[in-house]
């Protein structure tokens, strides 16, 4: 795989792992005043912007944040998968 099928792919990944990494990090209740902390924090916020207002509904805070943030980083793994097995059968 090369070029920008590559980029996207990896540009998904990473915005997968971000996206778990605070997840995560929230979960754990990480210090939002560490900057490496926040930069996961604003990132994953960015890349979750579009799946925010999807779970309002949810009560519990724990199930929205794993809602909010993990159904885009299972997105993002996805588009991510399919990139990789739609340019696999043209390498061939």
């Amino acid at each position: 795989m090369s070029g920008i099928p590559y980029l996207i792919r990896l540009a998904a990944i990473l915005a997968a792992i971000v996206l778990i990494g605070w997840l995560l990090m929230d979960l754990v209740g990480a210090d939002t005043g560490d900057p490496a902390v926040r930069f996961f924090r604003t990132a994953a916020d960015w890349l979750a912007t579009w799946s925010r207002g999807l779970f309002d509904g949810v009560a519990n805070a724990t199930g929205r944040a794993v809602l909010v943030y993990g159904v885009p980083a299972f997105t993002y793994l996805g588009l991510a998968s399919v990139l990789r097995h739609a340019t696999l059968g043209k390498e061939r």
